[in-house]
């Protein structure tokens, strides 16, 4: 039975319970854009990547403002590299410590507290969800919480032990960062998304969307295969797209980790003591594609289990975290006391020797780095320390598992819930619309009148370099030609992304024909020569 916390509760219009949350905005930390070079993770600990070994210090060193970072928050900063503020899950009260050294006990969402302001965000009264809530730009200095909550009966009927530990509810506000003189304001409070549905208290995950701007949004159900996912816009959450990924029920899942590749086109969920998903996703539909299934590997040595909530006397399939490697050729999978390296094109899954000993880790989510590490949560606090993967495109051991390589001052629990704010548009595909003003020129195509072959990494190819602008303004390509001076054809293509490498023709200057569609119908072309350089 998870403990019961004396709370302070409040009461909207609609009947709805919450809890209290403390958003803290503090300009004393300092980010690496808006991806996070200072991580302020469990128990008042900071890490910190601006540094050269990756350091820790300890912040907020008070006994209330400890248990707030101890467990599932997310952060996001801004465009001058300061933390904007985090979103913790549950209490209602904190010593402000080194941030505006003021005691507060917040009895309502949005107010002031010199520089610092409150807003509930939680409805769960457990703070132990590693992704129960995700903050996303919205537009000028204008953010998106979101987080899921609990319904009065939903609430009342765990305790009563009549109903299971059930997220009935997804939620957001909007906090506006200028508003207030500068110091914050919660602007809408408690937006109900989703009402009387079944959510993992955890696997709350971003990525951007294809055109660089929007984002999208998934959470999984409860217990069933399937996926809910949001468009969110600058002006508008849009009504989800909910995918059944065709997978048998599994156990309730409160505790697996999802997570998606750096460059978004991969997403891996795991359901807690089943099984682990690998997905391809579309950034411009949404859509998941190529589902693969992997058994999660058993964990190599006994342990507690926070779902029955007994010691385990088998060993079990445990998969709680989910990261892939920057090349994504690789999936960690963590457990608590262990992590694999799976690669997914082989199948191949190696110990990462973190059962050497037995280390008391509790290893819980993993998440990549600015460092370019992927450093692994841990919950047990007698290990002071995050450990790491050194390398983590490298296969098999030679990764580096460094364990409670790290030093912090107190446990680190787990890392923040932060998509990867430095992903861009998907430059050349069919969303890459909204860097673009629509093509009026008379010759429209832009290409490059030189190249050179030598695969330095610059210039290497000949291609059409507007792709994103002409198909958003309706443009196709019929045919493309290219002949040498005695008008022998050295190339041809019908594809609007095509890609002329040039090798095993020599220097010399070449001559190119472009047959185009226009959006009103209109066949067109666009001729000219081209010069490759050695």
């Amino acid at each position: 039975m998870i403990a019961r916390r004396k709370l302070v509760y409040l009461n909207n219009t609609n009947g709805l319970k919450y809890i209290i949350s403390i958003l803290l905005f503090c300009n004393t930390f300092v980010c690496n854009a808006q991806q996070g070079a200072k991580w302020v993770t469990g128990f008042g600990n900071v890490i910190d990547f601006t540094t050269n070994p990756t350091s820790s210090y300890l912040t907020c060193d008070t006994p209330i403002m400890s248990i707030f970072v101890s467990h599932g928050h997310s952060m996001i900063c801004n465009s001058t590299h300061d933390i904007q503020f985090f979103a913790l899950p549950m209490y209602t009260s904190t010593k402000d410590c080194e941030l505006g050294n003021k005691e507060s006990v917040v009895e309502n969402g949005g107010i002031d507290l010199n520089n610092n302001f409150a807003v509930s965000t939680s409805g769960s009264g457990y703070s132990a969800f590693i992704q129960q809530s995700v903050i996303l730009p919205k537009k000028d200095n204008q953010y998106y919480i979101f987080y899921k909550g609990m319904t009065n009966q939903a609430y009342d009927d765990y305790y009563a032990q009549v109903g299971d530990w059930n997220l009935d509810m997804f939620l957001n506000h909007i906090v506006d960062m200028d508003a207030n003189n500068g110091k914050g304001k919660v602007m809408v409070k408690d937006n109900i998304l989703m009402s009387s549905a079944r959510l993992s208290g955890n696997s709350l995950s971003a990525t951007r969307h294809a055109n660089g701007r929007d984002w999208w949004l998934i959470l999984p159900h409860r217990e069933k295969d399937l996926l809910y996912t949001f468009r969110v816009t600058p002006d508008t959450i849009m009504l989800p797209i909910t995918q059944d990924m065709g997978g048998a029920d599994f156990i309730a899942n409160n505790w697996g980790q999802s997570n998606f590749s750096m460059d978004g086109s991969l997403y891996a969920h795991a359901h807690y003591n089943d099984s682990i998903e690998v997905n391809n996703f579309d950034r411009c539909t949404g859509l998941m594609s190529n589902i693969k299934r992997i058994a999660s590997p058993k964990d190599t040595i006994y342990y507690y289990d926070p779902i029955f909530e007994k010691d385990t006397f088998t060993l079990v399939s445990a998969g709680t975290g989910v990261c892939f490697s920057p090349n994504n050729q690789f999936l960690y999978i963590v457990s608590p006391y262990t992590v694999w390296q799976y690669e997914l094109a082989s199948n191949e899954i190696v110990n990462m020797r973190t059962d050497s000993v037995f280390n008391w880790a509790q290893y819980v989510t993993a998440y990549n780095a600015p460092d370019g590490r992927i450093y692994f949560g841990n919950w047990n606090g007698t290990n002071p320390s995050l450990s790491y993967i050194e390398y983590p495109n490298m296969k098999g051991i030679d990764a580096n598992f460094c364990q409670f390589c790290l030093n912090t001052v107190n446990s680190t629990s787990a890392p923040p819930n932060m998509p990867n704010f430095e992903l861009g548009a998907l430059a050349g595909s069919p969303c890459d619309t909204l860097r673009f003003t629509p093509i009026v020129a008379d010759e429209p195509l832009l290409i490059p009148n030189a190249f050179s072959p030598n695969e330095d990494g610059l210039n290497d190819t000949w291609h059409i370099l507007n792709v994103g602008a002409l198909q958003y303004s309706g443009y196709s390509i019929q045919a493309v030609g290219v002949y040498n001076r005695w008008g022998n054809e050295v190339f041809k293509s019908n594809d609007i992304n095509f890609v002329w490498n040039g090798r095993g023709w020599a220097s010399d200057s070449y001559y190119y024909y472009i047959i185009y569609r226009t959006k009103e119908g209109i066949s067109k072309v666009q001729k000219g020569s081209i010069n490759i350089v050695w």
